[in-house]
């Protein structure tokens, strides 16, 4: 069982704002990840999965600096998703993008 496995020490997480937020960020995608394992997903569910993780992606650049754990676990999320769909049919970068910067 993966989730088990995902206990962090929080005694080693630097008392800075960026680390913390490091840390929660990456506990809920974790859970993220987790959650869709159990699940199987429609298409609709898998393509809506793949816009919020780009938005969550431009979110995290504001936040905080390039971090290859988070974008590592985005990337799972992703995967795991396409893993659970019923039939997976991923949609463009293209396509993404213009979904996420409609206002």
């Amino acid at each position: 069982d993966k989730f088990g496995e995902m206990v962090i020490d929080l005694n080693s997480i630097p008392l800075n704002r960026e680390a913390i937020l490091k840390a929660i960020i990456a506990m809920h995608l974790r859970t993220l990840v987790e959650s869709i394992r159990v699940q199987s997903l429609s298409t609709a569910a898998y393509q809506q999965i793949m816009v919020e993780v780009h938005n969550i992606r431009i979110g995290l650049k504001g936040l905080v600096k390039n971090d290859k754990q988070l974008h590592t676990l985005l990337d799972e999320v992703v995967a795991n998703s396409a893993d659970r769909c019923i039939k997976p049919s991923p949609m463009s970068a293209a396509q993404i993008h213009d979904l996420c910067s409609k206002p």
